[in-house]
């Protein structure tokens, strides 16, 4: 093949952050430094993967570049050959991208072979790297290359390298030589970054000079001039990357939709149709049910029309195959006992999703819009995202894998359909502060006080982390280390880091999955498409959303607990109990309602019917929020300001939001009332309205306005109606999707109102890993009257359960639930007291349990949570006697495995030493729980507590809100604490302060929070000083100061004893106090007594300064109080 003739340069060894950890440059930023560079082609090539193929196409094409796609793997060139070197493939035309495809899935697998790619190889130009160990060991596969798309590269980086050594294998292999250079980083100085990022990738540091790293700091991006001058000497390398780049004809189909066949033997349309007549007629069964005082004859033609229109469509649009797959794995998910959400998105308004059982709401009912999920006049693929019970989410989607995948033994590139979507994790602020720290080898201290400085707002950059701390900029002036790092975090944040799997999407193809996209195998069971969503959507791929929600498996498991037959889809969605309980705003576990902003705003709106539900569901964001919505909104329902329409007319459409535009359908409802729009129409404007294109936006307004004075309104008033929902559009919400979840929102109240201990139940089963929100959902239960036990060998259940073994049913501590103890050993301890009946004692528990499964911390967690107590011996006994009770269960174990059982007769021995005091045992309840089962550490403080004139935290809630001028003190044990931002750049906190009996939410303002944020953290016990403000019926305090309770505020501690008591343990007193120093100056107070015979005098007392200063301790305290007596000790 002749390449005489000089071309132009183009770069055909691109590598973008899709090479990851070894690239630091973003596909943006390489299509924009290739049409700077002056480079009209480019070829992507990244490691291993084609991740970035379909970004990087669509954005060349959008610059008028060509985009080339590629990949470099690490082959061997001799068969079983363990040696590997660097070949790099791109490809030509649609068959060589579908060849990529396989030879990449196969890569991924483990499974790829010589002969394999021999047999792919049409369609791809194959460039071998000089730099290839086996480069001269084996002709036999490069000659079997086609020869006009074999080609052998040549480098000029590092400079260090001959080139020689190309020319002389470009003669012995007779393949022609390409120029090629590798890029990894746009800019000569960002060679250390660079550095830094592999060191990442490889998890070392940066100086370790054993880590792997480039061979020259030469590998940043070149213009086309550069490259030219720098392969002058090689105009025939160079005209064959323009020679390369000519022959390749490969676009990406869009606007095609690949759907599998569902039904082989009769017609989709046909199948379709019948499905959701019949579905109707099972579901007006339901209707009738809900529908009174209304002409049933009516309602029922008014379902019938619809269901036919929609068939209609959806037939037209050629999607009945779509919904029929929907229809199929959610009833095969309700059949095999996986609970599925009522519906998630626009799809809830589709009356023929809710007849074949898609969804579970009435779209009739409640005015939802088919034409807001499939428009006739914009055809785009339908959209349903299913929620699926989280725990059998993964069942769903093997169930799909087994019903399309082949059935064949061909390895995944030859039989999958179905795969799971890729998704790539991004360096963020926080994360890539620390990932530079370690590489950078800085002590994790420093990097950690670092990362921490950064808000914890969401998704916040390294930018706007700088403008809201200003410590930041302190910092780096004082501190270059920590300049170096963040001016390095700097260059790396926002590059791809990992690749994960995304968390609902799944792909559903008509043939294989290969002959769209490449495949990975990203774990033994988990093969992900490797674009992700986006780009899957855009090739024309049809994703199917599975969604796991924890809330379905709480009501799952609560209807289990309860025992009833209940059908949740009958239920009174208005029923005035269950809107009572949501309006106390005690709505934990209560779904979507549980955030301390949503409990306000809930407050303040008393729902009362379920529309108000709905609306709080759309409304509850922040646009709404900030823009006065909810403000408005709230008043009108409570009759604080008047309802109002735009036009009298669309009192229809807005009543049940009390005037007030909050759902998308509004406008769409609005344009097809005023204006005469078709609801397809009507859905155009609504997206007009949300993207603010100044020129659509005009012609919809011309036509909307046109419309409506066709219909008698006046000029004036439509444009001042048009301009109103154009407003309103930047809040819209869809209001499918909120009344889809506001059944669900009702649903969870429904059963925490009747069922609240099965509701505790299963809500604390569904947090069991995690020991703090266990802790928070228990004290709320308590608090309202649903007590909750704690943990015991002999009663628990693996999970949460109900003991109705008293009068009023309780809820009983799970055993897996405790911290480290883990699920097994919960199921093997129950399976056991199941089996042959409760533990008698602490030697048959260990008797009985093999010492394999309950290893020594297992057996410690179980005797610190208190799940062994009242089994023979205290806690401290227990744990003291762990090692002789692990060696007695080892040698029942042994004696159980020669037979001998029966003849171990032998007791354990044991040592019996004091029980721990109460703060030992309150905080192992604390760590190991979540929560304080034996006490609350406020007992400990009763006799400094006594001496404070403050007031409980059920009196403060109780009592009217005091004069703003009037303080109030409380002592509380600080459970929750956020920290937010103020709009000046200031830290504040919100915190929740419980004592005894109930708890409030403290504002923290910014002045105080400065001065004792160290002292402001969880569990810690203090007393608070502030002014109590009730709003809208929330209660809180607003702190003007706060102190560490076992400081207090006094200055004396005063001992009252008798001279005997005092003479007898005065050495003990000074060597406790020696170990509780403070600011109290100890104090005694001795009584004398003067006797005269035939006069009883009253006592006197003489006050005596010791000389010694303590704190108020609690165990100082209790020890005074064990030794004097309970009245002996008090403070001033």
């Amino acid at each position: 093949m002749a390449l005489s003739q000089i071309g132009r340069m183009l770069p055909l060894r691109l590598h973008t952050d899709f090479s990851l950890l070894r690239s630091m440059i973003p596909v943006e930023s390489c299509v924009r430094a290739l049409k700077e560079g002056g480079y009209s082609a480019g070829a992507i090539t990244d490691f291993d993967c084609g991740f970035g193929w379909a970004d990087f196409f669509f954005k060349m094409k959008s610059a008028g570049l060509k985009p080339i796609l590629g990949t470099q793997l690490q082959i061997p060139l001799l068969e079983n050959s363990k040696t590997r070197g660097p070949v790099s493939f791109l490809i030509l035309n649609h068959q060589g991208y579908r060849n990529l495809s396989k030879i990449l899935t196969s890569y991924s697998m483990g499974s790829l072979s010589l002969q394999r790619l021999i047999d792919w190889q049409e369609g791809l130009v194959l460039m071998l790297s000089p730099q290839h160990p086996q480069l001269l060991e084996e002709k036999s596969f490069v000659k079997s290359w086609q020869p006009e798309n074999a080609f052998l590269e040549i480098h000029k980086l590092p400079r260090s390298l001959n080139p020689d050594l190309s020319r002389k294998a470009s003669r012995e292999l007779g393949l022609s030589l390409v120029a090629t250079q590798a890029f990894f980083y746009l800019k000569p100085e960002d060679h250390f970054a660079h550095e830094v990022l592999m060191s990442i990738g490889q998890a070392t540091s940066i100086h370790d000079d054993s880590r792997p790293k480039l061979d020259s700091h030469e590998y940043y991006f070149r213009s086309k001039a550069e490259m030219e001058d720098l392969f002058a000497d090689e105009p025939e390398a160079m005209a064959a990357t323009q020679w390369i780049a000519d022959r390749v004809d490969f676009q990406f189909q869009t606007g095609n939709f690949y759907l599998p066949q569902y039904a082989k033997d009769e017609s989709v349309d046909e199948l379709f149709a019948r499905n959701c007549q019949e579905g109707l007629n099972e579901r007006l069964e339901l209707v009738r049910l809900q529908t009174k005082n209304q002409n049933w004859q009516e309602v029922e033609r008014t379902y019938r029309a619809r269901l036919d229109e929609e068939i209609q469509i959806i037939q037209e649009m050629k999607f009945p195959g779509y919904f029929l797959i929907v229809a199929d794995f959610i009833q095969w998910s309700k059949n095999n006992g996986i609970p599925v959400g009522p519906g998630r998105g626009s799809g809830a308004g589709s009356l023929a999703a809710y007849c074949l059982k898609i969804t579970d709401i009435d779209p009739i009912r409640y005015n939802l819009l088919f034409e807001r999920f499939l428009n006739p006049e914009r055809v785009s693929m339908p959209d349903f995202d299913v929620d699926f019970c989280i725990k059998g989410r993964d069942r769903v989607i093997q169930y799909v894998r087994d019903k399309y995948n082949l059935k064949s033994e061909a390895p995944p590139e030859d039989r999958l359909l179905v795969s799971q979507i890729i998704t790539y994790g991004k360096m963020k602020s926080k994360a890539v502060i620390r990932d530079v720290g370690r590489a950078l080898g800085m002590p994790y201290q420093d990097v950690d006080a670092i990362a921490r400085l950064v808000p914890p707002v969401l998704n916040i950059n390294l930018e706007e982390a700088y403008q809201q701390e200003p410590e930041f900029e302190k910092l780096r002036e004082r501190d270059p280390k920590a300049d170096q790092l963040l001016q390095i975090a700097e260059k790396l944040e926002g590059m791809n880091r990992h690749t994960s799997v995304h968390a609902a999407g799944v792909v559903i193809a008509d043939k294989v999955l290969t002959s769209y996209l490449p495949l990975l195998r990203v774990s033994e069971s988990e093969i992900v498409c490797q674009f992700e969503m986006k780009a899957v959507e855009k090739i024309g791929l049809v994703k199917f959303d599975f969604l796991g929600l924890r809330n379905l498996t709480v009501i799952q498991e609560c209807l289990r607990l309860v025992d009833k037959d209940i059908d949740l889809l009958k239920i009174d969605y208005n029923d005035p109990k269950v809107m009572a309980e949501i309006s106390t705003g005690e709505t934990t576990g209560i779904f979507q309602l549980e955030s301390s902003g949503m409990r306000d705003v809930i407050r303040r709106l008393q729902p009362s019917v379920f529309e108000d539900l709905i609306a709080i569901v759309a409304l509850y964001r922040p646009g709404p929020l900030e823009g006065g919505m909810v403000d408005d909104f709230i008043l009108r329902k409570r009759g604080q300001k008047p309802v109002t329409y735009p036009v009298p007319q669309l009192e229809e459409i807005l009543k049940e939001t009390y005037g007030v535009f909050v759902y998308q359908e509004q406008v769409m409802g609005t344009a097809n009332l005023m204006a005469g729009f078709s609801l397809g129409e009507a859905d155009l404007l609504r997206r007009a309205m949300g993207k603010k294109i100044a020129e659509e936006m005009a012609k919809q307004r011309e036509k909307f306005v046109e419309g409506a004075v066709k219909k008698s309104y006046d000029r004036a008033l439509a444009q001042k109606v048009f301009d109103l929902m154009s407003e309103f559009a930047k809040y819209g919400f869809n209001k499918s999707h909120a009344a889809a979840y506001a059944m669900i929102t009702f649903q969870t109240a429904y059963l925490k109102t009747y069922y609240p201990e099965a509701f505790y139940a299963a809500l604390l089963s569904s947090e069991s890993d995690d020991i703090e929100k266990i802790g928070a959902i228990i004290r709320v239960a308590q608090r309202r009257a649903c007590e909750v036990k704690p943990p015991h060998v002999n009663f628990s259940r693996e999970i949460f359960s109900i003991d109705r073994s008293s009068e009023r049913p309780f809820v009983r501590f799970g055993l897996a639930a405790i911290k480290n103890l883990g699920e097994n050993v919960a199921k093997a301890i129950v399976e056991e007291r199941d089996n042959r009946g409760p533990f008698k004692d602490y030697s048959d528990f260990f008797h009985r349990m093999p010492s394999q499964l309950i290893n020594r911390r297992q057996a410690e967690c179980l005797i610190r949570s208190g799940a062994l107590d009242s089994l023979g011996l205290n806690r401290a006994s227990l744990l003291a006697s762990l090692e002789s009770l692990h060696g007695f269960s080892q040698a029942t174990e042994r004696a159980r495995q020669t037979g001998q059982v029966s003849l171990f007769k032998s007791k354990p021995r044991v040592k019996e030493v004091e029980e721990w005091n109460e703060r030992i045992r309150l905080n192992d309840e604390k760590h190991l729980l979540g929560t304080y089962t034996s006490g609350h550490p406020l007992n400990a403080y009763a006799t400094v507590l006594s001496s404070y004139r403050s007031k409980s935290i059920q009196q403060i809630l109780q009592s009217p809100a005091p004069k703003r001028e009037v303080e109030v003190l409380v002592v509380g044990l600080i459970t929750n604490k956020k920290e937010i931002m103020t709009k000046k750049g200031h830290k504040m906190a919100f915190i929740r302060l419980e004592d005894m009996d109930a708890e409030i939410e403290c504002v923290i303002f910014s002045d105080l929070y400065q001065k004792k944020s160290d002292l402001i953290v969880n569990d810690r016990l203090v007393t608070l000083r502030g002014q109590v403000v009730k709003e809208e019926g929330v209660t809180r305090l607003l702190a003007r100061e706060i102190s560490d309770l076992s400081v207090g505020n006094f200055s004396e501690l005063h001992l009252e004893a008798s001279k005997d008591a005092i003479k007898q343990n005065l050495e003990d007193f000074r060597a406790l106090a020696q170990k509780y120093p403070g600011d109290l100056s100890v104090k005694l107070r001795v009584p004398m007594t003067n006797n005269i015979d035939g006069l009883d005098l009253k006592s006197s007392a003489v006050m005596i300064s010791t000389g010694l200063q303590v704190q108020s301790h609690p165990e100082l305290i209790n020890w005074i109080q064990h030794k004097f007596g309970k009245a002996s000790v008090s403070l001033h």
